[in-house]
């Protein structure tokens, strides 16, 4: 069963600080598939040009009490598939909160960009991730071998 009572909404400027300190904390870097520190510049690059990406959606997921979860996004890589990116703020991970965040996602970005297949690519030694995607309803897809980062599972969502 997916955690109830987390909601979703379209990042916003003042959400900015939170997605580099995150991006930043050691478990993220040691499982993105780009593990060094990202500068404050090129966050703000990223971030600038992510909100004017109209391929590219970013939720922030909040509690009941407005607390800040984590962040979702969701790549629109062409007309049929949408790939998911995930990252659940340090102090909340281990509570449950992943798969939820995954599912509202989806609800949210299929009538909007009509997707038909969702994607996720996780480091194999990613086991937190993989798990909120399977808990999610994914699928796996396949494994590949990427040069840089090692085995790469790919998982997958036919459209609810």
């Amino acid at each position: 069963m997916l955690m109830a009572g987390i909601k979703l909404r379209p990042v916003r400027a003042d959400d900015k600080n939170n997605l580099l300190d995150w991006a930043n904390d050691p478990e993220t870097v040691n499982s993105r598939f780009n593990s060094r520190l990202i500068t404050i510049e090129e966050h703000e690059n990223w971030f600038e040009k992510s909100l004017r990406d109209t391929n590219r959606l970013i939720y922030i997921a909040e509690d009941e009490s407005g607390k800040k979860i984590g962040v979702v996004r969701l790549d629109r890589l062409n007309e049929l598939v949408a790939e998911y990116d995930i990252n659940v703020a340090p102090a909340m991970r281990g509570k449950g909160y992943g798969p939820a965040m995954i599912a509202k996602a989806t609800e949210i970005y299929e009538p909007e960009k009509r997707a038909l297949l969702f994607i996720a690519r996780i480091k194999k030694t990613n086991l937190g991730s993989k798990a909120a995607f399977l808990k999610a309803g994914c699928l796996p897809m396949f494994t590949y071998c990427d040069r840089e980062h090692g085995e790469v599972e790919v998982l997958g969502m036919v459209r609810p």
